[in-house]
């Protein structure tokens, strides 16, 4: 075993661990608790105490374990706080499920970048940043007054740790509105707004900025910048892939990230957008709903009830699930809440498994069209264990390699890789396990998938 280890924060909607690895990333131990988020007033917002109780608690603990000499901390993004001169919330850390008035939305909408500028729409609740600090400049005009100094999530919590302030390019990146894109610089909206005053510098996301040495720590404590936890995971597969590549994100959303494809070929009237990795290269995304839709269209049966004969049944029998079975289409224009199920539909476990196995299947397929998808796809996530939504991807898409993931925490792995990066940013060669997946054999599959395309136009 190595002499220093590597700790990582992973801070997620549910839950939050602080993992800890030694210097070859080997996981040695963990702490985990629920994250909590807090009803209102003034909005559902985040209990950042608790949560730094807990890290700081579980750093100490896992310091007597193995001497912690860096602190790599991953953070979901769309999450932000505002800090006074003293360095104390002006306003509680909003949650990104808060909803705004609807006159605010609307208010929001006349000042939005336009997506060749920011490449993302403004996505629902308070998922985009810029729309949060609307919200908080125009309700609560004191309190943003008094702000000094916004910082993301995952950047806070290393400030909390002992670091200072700064920023870090993936936060900014993702569907935020608060980047030009395609020059890293901040967008017209900040700077319009005068936002761009209160963010601190940009740092790399591996450098050290500053310590956290509570008494008796062991370890030296360096405390690093910080990561978007999504980009945590792209940056294992960067480690670990050579060459391009599709990566499909699997779980309640699914999201595609294509290395190749160009930003102005992206469609704004799907779902799609821009996500900045750590060396402030954009990377094309796509998303849909996928892990709760098919949740929707199983209907509480077990997914594993799927089978090829009943996939094969579906086919032939004509029966098909139309997008979409949450408020956005994804891939597919303007079918948000529109789904349902046409055709000589025969409940049953089987069939209704084998249903949602094929719904998920097609919406994939049609995310990588939007990406223009020709490479390798990796599956990432709960869909890596589904051989039957792989093989019709592969059937779909025969020039393809389908590759799926056995990768676990991807996100911790990816944050505690910025640990070796500390020093210099050069990303380390980390192979990851993926077994190929072979291509189903479906009679019918393409037509069954053109007459799809055909109820769908015809709705």
């Amino acid at each position: 075993m190595s002499k220093t280890g590597i700790a990582v924060i992973d801070v997620g909607a549910t839950n939050s661990k602080v993992i800890l690895f030694d210097d070859a990333l080997n996981e040695i131990d963990s702490r985990k608790v629920p994250t909590v988020h807090m009803g209102g007033p003034p909005y559902t917002h985040l209990d950042d105490a608790s949560l730094m109780a807990f890290a700081t608690d579980a750093l100490v603990e896992l310091d007597r374990k193995l001497p912690i000499d860096t602190i790599s901390i991953s953070a979901f993004g769309a999450t932000v706080a505002c800090l006074d001169g003293q360095g104390q919330l002006t306003t509680p850390v909003m949650d990104y499920l808060a909803e705004a008035p609807a006159e605010l939305d609307a208010e929001f909408a006349k000042i939005t970048p336009p997506f060749s500028e920011v490449f993302s729409n403004t996505s629902p609740c308070a998922l985009t940043i810029g729309k949060q600090l609307f919200w908080l400049e125009t309700l609560y005009p004191d309190a943003f007054a008094r702000t000094e100094t916004i910082l993301p999530w995952s950047a806070y919590i290393g400030y909390r740790l002992g670091g200072r302030p700064a920023m870090e390019i993936s936060n900014l990146g993702v569907f935020t509105h608060l980047l030009d894109v395609k020059s890293s610089a901040y967008s017209s909206l900040v700077t319009s707004r005068g936002w761009d005053k209160k963010f601190p510098e940009i740092l790399p996301a591996w450098q050290v900025i500053g310590q956290y040495k509570p008494e008796g720590f062991r370890g030296r404590g360096d405390i690093l910048c910080g990561i978007h936890d999504s980009n945590a995971n792209w940056l294992r597969y960067l480690s670990g892939h050579e060459g391009s590549f599709t990566l499909l994100s699997t779980g309640t959303f699914v999201i595609g990230f294509d290395s190749d494809t160009e930003l102005d070929d992206l469609n704004p009237d799907t779902d799609v957008f821009s996500f900045t990795d750590i060396f402030a290269k954009p990377v094309a995304c796509s998303r849909f709903y996928g892990g709760y839709e098919f949740e929707k269209v199983l209907d509480g049966v077990a997914p594993t009830k799927a089978s090829a004969e009943g996939i094969a049944a579906i086919i032939a029998g004509g029966v098909f699930a139309l997008p979409a079975f949450s408020d956005t289409g994804g891939p597919i224009a303007d079918r948000g809440n529109r789904g349902q199920i046409i055709g000589d539909f025969t409940e049953g476990e089987v069939a209704r498994a084998s249903l949602a196995t094929l719904y998920a299947a097609l919406m994939i397929n049609e995310l990588l069209d939007t990406l223009g998808s020709t490479s390798d796809i990796i599956i990432d996530g709960p869909f890596a264990q589904n051989t039957l939504v792989a093989g019709i991807i592969g059937q779909l898409r025969p020039g393809q390699k389908i590759l799926a993931s056995e990768l676990r925490d991807g996100t911790a792995m990816g944050a505690a890789i910025l640990g070796q990066m500390k020093g210099g940013g050069t990303v380390p060669s980390l192979p990851i396990p993926m077994k190929p997946c072979a291509a189903s054999a479906f009679d019918g599959l393409s037509q069954y998938r053109d007459s799809w395309h055909a109820h769908i136009a015809s709705e």
